[in-house]
């Protein structure tokens, strides 16, 4: 209640001496408040939600440094940005089914991780990893913006032919 009654006041006085306008940066997503007014050197004690589809948040952040309802408001500033920070799943599916291990990429408005899931089947080359049309070699970075599935390419090396044989051992011989 407190937070709310001094956003109001400052928002019709102007920021005042003792306050720092935070604004709050979804890096991709939205925030329920643009900004609001803190006390400097008071505990934050609540803070703007965010949400981002794809995507879970994790927490907001002052350049590295994780800021919670319990972290102290910057006293030397009149002015900050809060930039969220999300996680997203990374899964790999060969043949219809999952393979390996669920990876979590943490990002700001985006990151990059590699495409290192190994597998692979009997008679083809593995060709990379398929994301939105394009494939990427294992081993090769990718952007990640929100939960992704990537799908396994092959390249056929060779193809088994069965020739049925039993015809010809019928056939009367040619002299």
């Amino acid at each position: 209640a407190n937070g709310a009654f001094l956003n109001a006041y400052a928002a019709v006085n102007g920021a005042l001496n003792d306050t720092v306008r935070v604004e709050f940066n979804a890096n991709g997503g939205s925030s329920e408040y643009p900004y609001r007014y803190y006390v400097k050197g008071m505990q934050y004690k609540e803070l703007s939600g965010a949400a981002r589809t794809g995507c879970t948040f994790v927490d907001w952040y002052l350049g590295n440094d994780k800021v919670t309802a319990d972290s102290y408001v910057p006293s030397n500033k009149d002015k900050i940005y809060l930039y969220a920070r999300w996680s997203a799943r990374v899964r790999y599916k060969d043949d219809g089914k999952y393979v390996g291990p669920v990876q979590k990429v943490y990002f700001g408005r985006s990151g990059t991780f590699k495409a290192d899931e190994k597998t692979s089947k009997t008679g083809y080359k593995f060709a990379g990893w398929n994301f939105n049309g394009k494939t990427y070699k294992y081993g090769e970075s990718l952007t990640i913006t929100g939960d992704m599935i990537l799908t396994a390419r092959w390249e056929e090396l060779y193809r088994i032919i069965r020739f049925n044989t039993r015809y010809f051992d019928d056939m009367p011989s040619q002299k």
